[in-house]
């Protein structure tokens, strides 16, 4: 094969490549349109102003990586969604042959949050799932609550000096404990949950009305 032909198979492939970036690009905006589309329908609007925030949603709401922010009223709360999406690139190096080959591969992250501004003080607390084995090993690591089987389960961690037992009342722990709550957030009086993933139409109002739900056991109202 010439050297020509070469430089012909080389344009092609390229050309290939860059009508197969167009078009899965493409199809990422339709899917995205819909999306909006469809949460519209179901009674969430844009958040246009999102200066409006303390922290941590300010700079949460003021990222490069923000693909949307949406807000809508659910029960007495209103809930704010918001969705991230960026890509990082790692980048390795392996002696092969005498010579040194690079090799390098782009992944891509999604990361949803939803939040609730909650009425009153509330302590600064994180709930976080304890694995299997660390609930077997030790049975509290932190505060604790005095619910055997919800600190063998979670972890509370606060950066108050304290924090009130009766924050998590028992039928918050149940439903943490029966998975039907995920575990949340809570940083200057901002309720928030976090999920390691895009939102969809199955998820999305669902979510909401869980955090909606802590909402309403930490305040009270359940």
């Amino acid at each position: 094969m010439g050297i020509f032909a070469v430089v012909i198979v080389i344009v092609c492939v390229f050309a290939v490549m860059m009508l197969l970036a167009a078009v899965l690009s493409a199809a990422e905006r339709r899917k995205f349109a819909k999306f909006i589309d469809s949460a519209h329908q179901r009674g969430w609007r844009e958040t246009l102003d999102r200066r409006i925030f303390g922290s941590p949603m300010d700079e949460v709401a003021q990222s490069t990586r923000m693909r949307c922010m949406l807000e809508k009223r659910v029960g007495r709360s209103m809930v704010w969604m918001t969705w991230h999406q960026w890509q990082e690139t790692t980048s390795s190096s392996t002696y092969r042959d005498g010579k040194w080959e690079s090799d390098s591969s782009t992944t891509r992250y999604d990361e949803t949050r939803y939040f609730i501004v909650l009425p009153g003080r509330m302590p600064d607390v994180a709930v976080v799932r304890r694995t299997r084995i660390g609930g077997l090993l030790r049975r509290v690591r932190g505060p604790g609550t005095g619910d055997a089987a919800f600190d063998r389960a979670f972890l509370l961690k606060s950066r108050d000096d304290g924090v009130p037992r009766g924050v998590l009342s028992s039928r918050l722990r149940k439903a943490m404990l029966a998975r039907r709550l995920p575990p949340w957030e809570s940083r200057n009086s901002i309720l928030f949950t976090v999920h390691r993933d895009q939102p969809t139409l199955a998820t999305l109002d669902s979510r909401a009305a869980a955090i909606a739900e802590i909402a309403a056991h930490l305040s009270g109202a359940r």
